[in-house]
């Protein structure tokens, strides 16, 4: 969705102001891995994405040599189109940024600079009722994040992840989507393994405790194909033929 769409399908504003927005953003495009902002340096702008993917994250302190890269990056929001983006402590105090703004995926977007924003904002009553629902929607998405990161268990907080971000889950790298969640990407991994396997354990009528799926009552007599995981599950068979999956 362009920024003009985004403002004509969600507020009501005249030609004349759509046309003063649209020359006051910018058009700029990232190819992935591209830098937007980096730590150390001040955020003076406000990008809308119209395509593609970006993230917000930080490095931390590694306790371990052998600790991964994934594993030393705390990510904070994770965005796709249609949504705004900036380094709000930066943007707002004229501070140095602690986090990085970094696309994903090839990104389209539209920015508009501190200084012109803050103008825009004071143009007229119909911008800045328009920049508080921004504003708004902005605290919200703060408040499912910090809910999210509340809930003890990863699965359930995947489970939120995807509910809120459903047209991410399939375009993100796993490692990312982990550091999100607060998690390590292996632990990910067992956690999707295990959400399929009750999944399919349910279809095929099978029995399953907390370490071991046994096959020995499932209705279907189909081929198990394992999950295709980092570590693939190990199925062993007992004397009367049944199959256990360890994962």
């Amino acid at each position: 969705m362009t920024l003009i769409e985004y403002f004509q399908q969600n507020h009501n504003l005249p030609t004349e102001l759509l046309q003063n927005i649209d020359t006051l953003f910018e058009k700029v495009s990232f190819e992935p891995n591209e830098f937007l902002l980096k730590e150390g340096e001040i955020s003076d702008k406000i990008y809308f994405v119209e395509s593609g993917i970006l993230r917000e994250f930080s490095y931390i302190e590694s306790e371990s040599e052998s600790e991964s890269e994934s594993e030393s990056v705390i990510t904070h929001w994770i965005l796709t189109d249609s949504e705004w983006i900036y380094q709000v402590e930066s943007f707002e105090l004229g501070i140095k940024s602690k986090s990085n703004i970094q696309a994903v995926t090839k990104t389209k977007a539209r920015y508009i600079r501190k200084s012109d924003f803050e103008n825009l904002s004071t143009s007229s009553m119909e911008v800045l009722l328009q920049i508080l629902k921004i504003y708004q929607n902005y605290l919200l998405q703060l408040e499912y994040r910090n809910r999210l990161h509340q809930l003890r268990k990863v699965e359930n907080r995947l489970e939120m992840f995807e509910k809120l971000q459903p047209s991410l889950a399939n375009r993100v790298p796993q490692k990312m989507i982990a550091s999100f969640l607060n998690t390590t990407p292996s632990h990910l991994s067992k956690v999707r393994s295990k959400r399929m396997l009750k999944k399919y354990c349910s279809y095929r009528n099978c029995e399953m405790t907390s370490h071991f799926l046994s096959f020995r009552n499932c209705s279907s007599q189909k081929p198990f194909r394992p999950l295709q995981t980092t570590k693939p599950p190990k199925i062993l068979a007992d004397a009367g033929g049944s199959g256990y999956l360890i994962f």
